[in-house]
């Protein structure tokens, strides 16, 4: 794994953490628990320093709880993401109004792309069901702002 790889929870990973339904060892789950979309893998080494991790993340990304992208090219430019997020977080604010500020505060922690789709993704049946009916073109509007 590439030092510089920015890593995030794939859907297993998430329901690892959420239910502990792949009975994880503690030591491998307290680093899912870390990795977040935004760190990479020698910011994640360096928050357990004197330990070599790289062996434990490679393990977690072989058996299918992480994903790594490179992190150059997993990432817009630092405007890019910015401006996507600020348009996610104000289409969620234009639906649910003050509803939504402790949402959008978490969608502009967001790093990347990708870690931004993974938030989405992880939030989507909870998103849908505040949104309504209007959940469809919320989920279309954010579609169009993270492909673009």
């Amino acid at each position: 794994m590439n030092a510089d790889s920015i890593l995030s929870k794939t859907d297993k990973g998430a329901e690892e953490i959420a239910t502990r339904k792949y009975k994880l060892d503690p030591k491998l789950r307290t680093l899912l628990i870390m990795v977040n979309g935004t760190s990479t893998a020698a910011q994640l080494a360096q928050k357990f320093a004197g330990m070599d991790i790289q062996p434990q993340l490679a393990q977690l990304e072989r058996e299918g709880y992480v994903k790594a992208a490179a992190g150059v090219a997993a990432t817009s430019t630092g405007a890019d993401i910015k401006k996507i997020r600020m348009e996610v977080s104000r289409a969620l604010t234009d639906l649910l109004g003050p509803d939504a500020e402790s949402m959008a505060m978490k969608i502009e922690q967001c790093a990347t792309v990708e870690a931004l789709r993974d938030f989405l993704e992880q939030r989507k049946q909870t998103l849908s069901s505040a949104l309504g009916r209007k959940a469809p073109d919320f989920w279309s509007r954010t579609e169009t702002l993270i492909r673009a």
